[in-house]
């Protein structure tokens, strides 16, 4: 891994089809996407040499979020991810259930590309990465705005084992 848990350098956004990405940036006061980037660096605490671990996160810690979080496993060391949780405001406001599913099944092509680029992203370094703009990777969401946080979840070793996303749909995009 290239950073301990919790170094915090900025790195410019990029853009990807309308939708930006920002290792490390600030997110959106009290929503989910903060709270759960708080809770991550409460568990960096517990293992900062390797990152915080499945087995230290409870989803239950912040239940009060738990309806706008994803959990991905992480297949093949990035190649692919799975569902494992898809919270309800999430099916909801991207009008799919995507649990169980890996990112291929429920995603156009280019998507799935964009998608994956995101998430290696985020299991490259022990850091949040922020994604803010609007859900045009869903055809019926295209004008929606969001704010997301993704975080990362390791194993013993310092590999990467999930990647945690939780999700503002009340977010004002700042460019508008």
């Amino acid at each position: 891994m290239a950073a301990e848990c919790g170094d915090l350098e900025v790195t410019p956004g990029v853009v990807l089809d309308g939708t930006h990405v920002e290792e490390n940036g600030t997110f959106s006061e009290g929503g989910a996407a903060e709270i759960l980037v708080s809770y991550w660096f409460q568990r960096c605490a517990i293992a900062p040499e390797t990152g915080p671990q499945w087995a230290d996160f409870e989803l239950m810690d912040i239940y009060k979020i738990a309806n706008r979080v994803v959990v991905k496993d992480v297949l093949n060391g990035g190649e692919e991810f799975r569902n494992r949780y898809w919270g309800t405001n999430i099916t909801e406001a991207f009008q799919i259930d995507a649990t169980g599913k890996i990112i291929r099944q429920y995603l156009s092509l280019e998507h799935t590309r964009q998608a994956l680029d995101v998430l290696r992203l985020v299991i490259r370094d022990v850091r949040p990465v922020r994604v803010w703009g609007r859900a045009a990777f869903f055809e019926q969401t295209q004008h929606k705005p969001f704010e997301a946080a993704f975080v990362p979840l390791f194993d013993g070793d310092g590999s990467a084992t999930q990647v945690i996303s939780a999700f503002n749909f009340d977010f004002l995009d700042p460019g508008e």
